[in-house]
């Protein structure tokens, strides 16, 4: 698998995971859009206020994703510098 695919692979899981993620912390309060939104303006660091409140898990799980986000950019830039 071509170095590029493996970046984008990790970056498509990392958003479902992220979306998935927020649903489960959130719970019924927050729909599937709500999620994905989160994670996507947690990942791209546009750091617009919140869908919901967030409660200590989905401040947790924010990390998780920022990290997340951090090491595949960390890796696109190590894979592309090679």
């Amino acid at each position: 698998m071509s170095k590029i695919r493996v970046v984008i692979y990790l970056f498509i899981t990392t958003v479902l995971v992220g979306t998935i993620g927020f649903k489960v912390v959130g719970g019924e309060s927050w729909s599937i859009l709500d999620s994905l939104y989160m994670t996507v303006i947690t990942l791209s660091t546009v750091g617009f206020q919140e869908v919901h409140n967030l409660e200590p898990g989905g401040k947790i799980w924010t990390i998780i994703v920022i990290s997340l986000g951090i090491g595949i950019v960390a890796f696109a830039v190590s894979q592309a510098t090679e």
